[in-house]
Protein backbone atom coordinates (compact mmCIF):
# COMPACT_ATOMS: atom_id res chain seq x y z
CA UNK A 1 0.00 0.00 0.00
CA UNK A 2 3.46 2.82 0.70
CA UNK A 3 3.97 1.73 -3.09
CA UNK A 4 0.89 4.06 -4.49
CA UNK A 5 0.98 6.36 -1.55
CA UNK A 6 1.62 10.27 -2.87
CA UNK A 7 4.70 11.69 -1.69
CA UNK A 8 4.72 15.05 -0.03
CA UNK A 9 5.33 16.72 -3.12
CA UNK A 10 2.82 15.37 -4.85
CA UNK A 11 0.16 16.15 -1.79
CA UNK A 12 1.44 19.74 -1.80
CA UNK A 13 1.18 19.88 -5.77
CA UNK A 14 -2.72 18.46 -5.10
CA UNK A 15 -3.38 21.38 -2.95
CA UNK A 16 -1.29 24.08 -5.24
CA UNK A 17 -3.44 22.77 -7.85
CA UNK A 18 -7.01 22.42 -5.90
CA UNK A 19 -6.39 26.43 -4.76
CA UNK A 20 -5.46 27.61 -7.95
CA UNK A 21 -8.29 25.56 -9.87
CA UNK A 22 -11.36 26.58 -7.65
CA UNK A 23 -13.29 24.16 -10.32
CA UNK A 24 -15.74 22.33 -8.24
CA UNK A 25 -13.65 22.90 -4.73
CA UNK A 26 -15.25 20.37 -2.64
CA UNK A 27 -15.15 17.65 -4.74
CA UNK A 28 -11.71 18.05 -4.83
CA UNK A 29 -10.59 19.09 -1.10
CA UNK A 30 -12.14 16.19 -0.38
CA UNK A 31 -10.35 13.43 -2.53
CA UNK A 32 -7.10 15.72 -0.95
CA UNK A 33 -8.45 14.99 2.68
CA UNK A 34 -9.44 11.41 1.49
CA UNK A 35 -5.31 11.12 0.12
CA UNK A 36 -4.23 12.87 3.45
CA UNK A 37 -5.87 10.47 5.11
CA UNK A 38 -4.98 7.37 3.57
CA UNK A 39 -1.42 8.63 3.63
CA UNK A 40 -1.61 9.05 7.34
CA UNK A 41 -2.84 5.57 8.45
CA UNK A 42 0.07 4.04 6.31
CA UNK A 43 2.32 6.60 8.14
CA UNK A 44 0.97 6.74 11.46
CA UNK A 45 -1.34 3.77 11.85
CA UNK A 46 -1.52 4.13 16.06
CA UNK A 47 -0.82 7.87 15.73
CA UNK A 48 -4.34 8.34 17.39
CA UNK A 49 -3.24 7.91 20.14
CA UNK A 50 -3.79 5.58 23.50
CA UNK A 51 -7.58 7.03 24.45
CA UNK A 52 -9.70 9.87 23.47
CA UNK A 53 -8.23 12.26 25.90
CA UNK A 54 -4.10 11.55 24.28
CA UNK A 55 -6.11 12.21 20.50
CA UNK A 56 -7.76 15.24 21.80
CA UNK A 57 -4.26 15.98 22.91
CA UNK A 58 -2.68 15.89 18.94
CA UNK A 59 -6.00 17.37 17.84
CA UNK A 60 -5.15 20.50 19.55
CA UNK A 61 -1.11 20.13 18.25
CA UNK A 62 -2.39 20.04 14.83
CA UNK A 63 -4.38 23.30 15.88
CA UNK A 64 -1.52 24.99 16.98
CA UNK A 65 0.58 24.03 14.53
CA UNK A 66 -2.15 26.35 12.04
CA UNK A 67 -1.79 28.93 14.62
CA UNK A 68 1.71 28.92 14.35
CA UNK A 69 1.90 29.06 10.46
CA UNK A 70 -0.15 31.84 10.30
CA UNK A 71 1.11 33.76 12.92
CA UNK A 72 4.45 33.85 11.05
CA UNK A 73 3.44 36.05 7.98
CA UNK A 74 6.45 34.90 6.33
CA UNK A 75 6.22 34.07 2.60
CA UNK A 76 4.30 31.18 1.41
CA UNK A 77 2.14 31.24 5.34
CA UNK A 78 -1.20 30.42 3.58
CA UNK A 79 -0.03 27.46 1.73
CA UNK A 80 2.09 26.23 4.68
CA UNK A 81 -1.72 27.03 6.80
CA UNK A 82 -3.55 25.16 4.50
CA UNK A 83 -1.36 22.13 4.50
CA UNK A 84 -1.49 21.93 8.45
CA UNK A 85 -5.62 22.71 8.22
CA UNK A 86 -5.63 19.45 6.12
CA UNK A 87 -3.29 17.74 8.86
CA UNK A 88 -5.89 18.80 11.48
CA UNK A 89 -9.27 17.49 9.72
CA UNK A 90 -7.00 14.17 8.81
CA UNK A 91 -6.81 14.10 13.28
CA UNK A 92 -10.31 15.14 13.80
CA UNK A 93 -11.39 12.56 11.04
CA UNK A 94 -9.55 9.77 12.92
CA UNK A 95 -10.72 10.84 16.20
CA UNK A 96 -14.68 10.76 14.87
CA UNK A 97 -14.11 7.55 13.44
CA UNK A 98 -12.87 5.87 16.66
CA UNK A 99 -9.41 5.14 15.70
CA UNK A 100 -8.11 5.76 19.14
CA UNK A 101 -10.13 2.48 20.25
CA UNK A 102 -7.32 -0.49 19.63
CA UNK A 103 -10.16 -3.12 19.77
Amino acid sequence: MMDDMLTDEELQQKLEEFITSKQAPEVELFEIVKERLERARCLHPDYVGENLFHSLGFLSEEHGEVIKEATKGLPGWEDRMDSELLDLIVVAMRIILREYRHE
